[in-house]
């Protein structure tokens, strides 16, 4: 059965092709956006559990996915997403996951057709504000 993939930056569908020799690492799939041009490896498991725990105040939810590999070996995966939303996956539905580096960027299953894209929020801009207010009132108080 063919499968296409989803580009997580560029929403582009493209299909899944063999990765060239030496580009990828072992259980994943080298693949490359026509579009956007980003590269990314994607492993192909099935799912054998999944269990996720929500925040509303904190407007986060953390999963804990159990998958099978294509070599039968299993392997827990802990994550968690900048949204509270829940995302559909049962026993026995094929997954692509997408990673950008070893970081987890997007899920697909293909057995419902949906796409999901792991959100992250941005730390750096909470620590920027105090900075550039301490910076202000350095030179305020240098300045006067």
């Amino acid at each position: 059965m063919k499968r296409r993939l989803v580009c997580f930056r560029c929403d582009r569908d493209f299909p899944l092709v063999a990765s060239p020799p030496g580009r990828t690492r072992a259980a994943y799939v080298w693949a490359r956006c026509p579009d956007c041009r980003r590269e990314f490896d994607v492993q192909l498991v099935t799912v054998r559990a999944k269990r996720s725990r929500g925040n509303r105040r904190g407007n986060t939810r953390e999963f804990d996915l159990r998958v099978l590999l294509a070599d039968g070996r299993e392997r827990l995966l802990q994550f968690w997403n900048a949204a509270y939303e829940d995302f559909e996956l049962r026993q026995g539905d094929e997954l692509a996951l997408y990673y950008d580096g070893r970081t987890l960027r997007a899920i697909q299953n293909f057995t419902i057709g949906e796409y999901y894209v792991i959100e992250r929020r941005k730390g750096c801009a909470l620590l920027l504000l105090p900075l550039a207010l301490a910076a202000g009132a350095l030179a305020y108080a240098i300045l006067s």
